[in-house]
């Protein structure tokens, strides 16, 4: 007969979960709980000799984890109810003391499943105990369900698909951790997306060694949402697990859905982050006879790629110089589904030092410039002069090296690529500056720009002058020292080299096109007119020689650098007044000429 007092202990007991042991003899605990009916599990667990014998040694958090197990169905199908036991499973696991649970004898598959979802995207819970540890501490494995006279059933969405699928950076180290508890079973989820997958796609380089074992096809083809397990391990930079993904047979040629080959993939990572390892894996890849030349299905190889993402040139030097070493011919003027050879891209994204490992492996310098509403495409507004103008006038002088001869088309993309980012706007006065400002006059006179010529004396040079100085040095001995200028000093510093570094270019070209436009007019007038104009002045003539309306600039400058078309047709018509001005001065020095050889004869 059990007695009132312990009848209450045990049912206190099983309510409120008081956090202390409490010893009950084990015949009275089960005839307590067989009358009661309120530990079903533990009705069960007590009936055998060796449960019976334990039961007197059981702490309450493990009666109460018992409790939990053998929660009703209903109760863990009803958000409210599945929230109170993970509550509790919580409050249990942070004061568990002594000997761990057989979670598998109290859970199912399913119910260990959900506590392991929730605990990886817990957000509320802050007692440093994580669930995924204990139950991983528990000695619980996952165990594939196998029905008699049926196929063991692997279509499943476990707790590792889930987290994979997060966007949240705090869960990648969770992916390891369910891996202790699903280490065998090659589960996949409604999306083909396996643990396979998964392991390569982390760096589970243990867990993808022990699936390949156990026999898993290394290659793990999928439906067209999975990409394949070495490019998924490619995309996170986990050299170790591709190593291990080739030597066991993985077809490093193999294309994805996208006909991206796993060379395409390194080659298509965005940014400067992790430069070397990217470079690295692109190494392994061709040691391993990656095709350089595939192409996916935008007809881009590899190198298209490269020119196309980031302009890694280190990236491309390796890709380059390891197939010439194994004797394979990368097609360096091969062109895309739209006719662009690598070359053509790299001009078009201002990659100058692209541009010179390209000219060096042998791009064709007779490809077709890029039109002017690709050129410079990739750039906003926003960026600041120097960015495009430094880059473009590099490029140009690469491809003048290797004998490229700069066409109309080509000049006019260039020029008016310039005009949009403000380089025809009115120049700051740069002596000005120097006068007001004591910081730029100061670091000016302290800075040299090459071997024996101070900032400050570069500043005063004659435009002439200062333009071969500035071809024979890299603009970063300009810039380098000179960053933290008052904004405005900065501005006029920076739009100075530019107009020192173009000057030529335009006037070349606005005296090419002057003469083209006017060719009864002599040589010499010509240059005269030309040689003394500033850089807006140029444009113009370019401009009106070329038949070219202005219009267009009001309309793709930002606010900052708006220029209103009434300005624009304002400096075309100043520039023509100074044309019939000058030309009236040149016919008067053109007579005295005539008359001074006369009166010699």
């Amino acid at each position: 007969m059990l007695r009132a007092g312990e009848f209450i202990i045990i049912v206190t007991f099983g309510l409120l979960g008081l956090h202390r042991y409490i010893v009950v003899d084990g015949e009275i605990a089960r005839s307590a709980i067989s009358r009661c009916g309120f530990f079903t599990t533990l009705g069960s667990f007590v009936r055998t000799t060796s449960n019976r014998e334990s039961l007197t040694s059981l702490s309450l958090p493990m009666l109460t984890l018992l409790n939990l197990g053998s929660k009703k169905s209903l109760d863990w199908e009803v958000k409210e109810e599945r929230q109170k036991i993970l509550d509790q499973f919580y409050l249990l696991i942070r004061t568990w003391e002594g000997l761990l649970p057989d979670l598998s004898e109290q859970f199912d598959d399913e119910k260990i499943d959900w506590l392991l979802v929730q605990d990886v995207f817990n957000e509320t819970d802050t007692t440093g105990i994580p669930l995924i540890d204990f139950v991983i501490r528990s000695g619980y494995k996952d165990k594939l369900e196998v029905v008699e006279g049926t196929k063991p059933v692997l279509r499943r969405t476990t707790a590792v698909h889930r987290a994979a699928r997060s966007s949240r950076s705090t869960i990648y180290n969770n992916i390891p951790k369910l891996f202790e508890i699903y280490d065998v079973v090659n589960y996949i989820d409604d999306f083909d997306l396996t643990h396979f997958h998964i392991a390569c796609a982390y760096g589970c380089k243990e867990v993808v060694e022990k699936f390949l074992q156990l026999g898993q096809d290394v290659h793990c083809l999928a439906q067209q949402s999975v990409d394949p397990p070495l490019h998924l391990a490619l995309e996170n930079e986990h050299k170790e697990v591709v190593e291990l993904l080739l030597k066991s047979g993985a077809d490093p040629n193999l294309a994805n859905k996208d006909g991206l080959t796993p060379l395409h993939t390194v080659c298509s990572f965005n940014g400067d982050h992790h430069l070397s390892n990217r470079e690295n894996l692109a190494e392994l890849l061709l040691n391993y006879e990656a095709d350089p030349n595939l192409a996916n299905k935008d007809g881009s190889s590899p190198l298209h790629v490269i020119c196309n993402k980031h302009g890694n040139s280190n990236l491309a030097k390796i890709l380059l110089k390891i197939t010439d070493g194994q004797n394979i011919k990368v097609q360096v003027n091969a062109g895309d589904n739209f006719g662009r050879t690598p070359l053509q891209i790299a001009v078009a994204n201002l990659l100058p030092d692209m541009v010179d490992v390209l000219l060096d492996y042998g791009a064709c310098v007779g490809f077709v410039f890029p039109t002017e509403n690709y050129f410079a495409e990739k750039y906003t507004l926003k960026c600041t002069l120097q960015a495009i103008v430094f880059p473009t006038m590099r490029i140009v002088e690469s491809l003048e090296r290797k004998g490229y001869k700069v066409e109309q088309n080509a000049a006019l993309a260039i020029m008016n690529s310039f005009a949009k980012y403000g380089l025809i706007d009115e120049s700051a006065d740069i002596d000005e500056c120097l006068r007001s400002d004591e910081d730029f006059a100061r670091i000016a006179k302290r800075q040299l720009v090459g071997s024996n010529l101070s900032l400050f004396d570069f500043l005063q040079l004659p435009h002439e002058e200062a333009e071969k100085v500035f071809k024979r040095i890299h603009y970063d001995e300009f810039t380098s020292k000179i960053l933290h200028l008052r904004n405005e000093s900065h501005k006029a510093y920076i739009k100075y080299l530019c107009e020192t570094l173009t000057r030529g270019f335009f006037r070349d070209w606005a005296l090419k096109l002057f003469v083209q436009k006017n060719p009864w007019l002599p040589q010499r007038f010509c240059e005269m007119f030309i040689k003394p104009l500033k850089i807006k002045d140029l444009w113009d003539i370019c401009m009106v020689a070329t038949n070219k309306s202005t219009q267009w600039l009001a309309a793709v400058r930002t606010d900052d650098k708006k220029i209103k078309l009434s300005d624009l047709n304002s400096r075309v018509s100043h520039f023509n007044n100074n044309f019939i001005l000058f030309s009236i001065k040149f016919d008067t020095m053109f007579k005295n000429d005539k008359k001074c050889i006369s009166n010699r004869t």
